[in-house]
């Protein structure tokens, strides 16, 4: 297409193919569902036979329909391209999302096994607490069972101390009931003697007579006539030692064995047997008041 002289366009073959070609499109578009403005309903170009004049007009209203041709099918472009951002857009979320939750069960993964380690060594902790505490049990009771064995050696030693002890008494206690016996026995028997020599002895004298009237001259001879048939003087019978059971008021505060018989002097505090006072000596105070002392005297009961 030229413009000549005069103001006149002058289509060349070109030309008029290309408008012929844009003709046909728009005429086969325009029974269909497209959107965009419809194509004009124009009259068709005429034939040229050679090169050809059109009016101004007509060219104008072909130069409107491509424009608008060119504006819709440049629109059904941007819709496609539109349609298809927002399904790459629609594409992307969807590989986010389904990112966002492999990267979410990751970390719910990691979280477990995490808790599950912690599950673990709190299990570990509190099994090794309790082992611990069973061997602290443990070698608490040998100990215990230890000592209570030894005390019960140490108890059983004197229990056969004092069972030995209680033995040696009861012997000693029999020896002296024996010798006890044994001393009445002969004290008896020096009783039945002397009664035997005090029955017998009037008989032994060569004059009964004289010796049984006792002499006329003198009431001593009467005497002895009373004193055959009077009472006969007996010795008397040996006398055991008085036991005193010992008490916390009368043993002595030295040894404790014993019991007290010395009393310190101004105060009267009676303090120790015979032993110890013979060993202690004279002392300074008195252990039980602390008073001075003058003297220590045996007291006798």
């Amino acid at each position: 297409m030229t413009v000549g002289s005069g103001g006149r366009i002058y289509w060349t073959e070109e030309g008029l193919k290309e408008a012929k070609r844009l003709r046909d499109v728009i005429r086969e578009e325009g029974g269909r569902a497209r959107p965009g403005p419809r194509p004009s309903r124009r009259a068709p170009l005429p034939k040229a036979h050679g090169p050809h004049t059109l009016g101004e007009s007509h060219l104008h209203a072909l130069i409107e329909d491509t424009r608008k041709a060119n504006k819709a099918e440049k629109e059904q472009e941007a819709r496609e391209q539109a349609k298809a951002q927002r399904r790459a857009l629609a594409a992307q979320k969807e590989q986010a999302e389904v990112k966002a939750q492999r990267v979410a069960a990751a970390k719910a993964a990691e979280k477990a096994l995490a808790d599950n380690k912690k599950m673990q060594h709190a299990a570990a902790c509190r099994l090794a607490q309790q082992q611990k505490k069973a061997a602290e049990q443990e070698r608490q009771a040998r100990a215990f069972a230890r000592v209570k064995a030894a005390k019960e050696a140490k108890e059983a030693e004197e229990a056969a101390a004092r069972a030995e002890a209680e033995a040696e008494a009861e012997a000693e206690a029999a020896a002296a009931a024996e010798k006890k016996a044994e001393e009445d026995r002969a004290w008896q028997v020096q009783l039945c003697a002397s009664v035997a020599e005090a029955v017998l002895e009037p008989s032994a004298s060569p004059s009964g007579r004289s010796v049984g009237r006792g002499g006329r001259g003198g009431r001593g001879g009467r005497g002895g006539r009373g004193g055959r048939g009077g009472p006969v003087a007996l010795p008397p019978p040996p006398q055991a030692p008085a036991v005193v059971e010992l008490t916390n008021d009368n043993q002595c505060i030295l040894c404790w064995s014993d019991v007290k018989t010395h009393l310190c002097v101004p105060c009267g505090h009676m303090c120790w047997c015979a032993t110890c006072a013979s060993i202690a000596g004279m002392p300074n105070t008195c252990p039980v008041c602390r008073a001075n002392v003058a003297q220590v005297i045996q007291v006798f009961t």
